[in-house]
């Protein structure tokens, strides 16, 4: 039985061991990490602009479903910028912005994706005045961090 338990314990700090150090090793770095999520804010920077120029010739039912589906792409990218990890210092300080900054941008659309589903045009302007005014601090904090990783803005 002695032999048994000691091949056992061998196995098993074996197996414990071999799972332990791919998962380390697999790890992507900060610039890895970051380079899809900067497309996709990109991207959604690119739509959010084509939806809000094209707001006046859709109908208040249109206008709801596209801010809204906008909304959930840009709290998805937040999402994503809070769990990147590997920042230190100022990085660290900028991906914490970055990520404030597209989860105000996301409550900004839904705000203006629920005017329009109220009908209410006022409203809707605000929003989105206070959308112009929020996605200042997404660009600049997305630029900053590109900028620091060496990423392509």
């Amino acid at each position: 039985m002695g032999r048994r338990r000691l091949l056992v314990v061998c196995v098993s700090v074996l197996a414990l061991g071999a799972s332990t150090v791919p998962a380390a090793a697999a790890t992507p770095s900060l610039k890895a990490q970051f380079t899809p999520v900067n497309r996709q804010i990109a991207h959604i920077g690119d739509a959010m602009v084509a939806v809000v120029n094209g707001a006046d010739h859709k109908t208040d039912a249109q206008r709801f479903k596209e801010f809204s589906a906008l909304a959930r792409r840009m709290a998805a990218a937040s999402s994503k910028v809070g769990k990147l990890t590997g920042a230190t210092g100022i990085d660290a300080v900028t991906q914490r912005e970055l990520q404030l900054a597209l989860a105000n941008g996301s409550l900004d659309l839904s705000r203006i994706a629920t005017s329009a589903a109220a009908h209410d045009r006022k409203k809707a302007a605000a929003a989105t005045k206070a959308l112009f005014r929020d996605s200042v601090p997404i660009r600049n904090s997305r630029a900053k961090l590109a900028k620091s990783l060496g990423v392509t803005p």
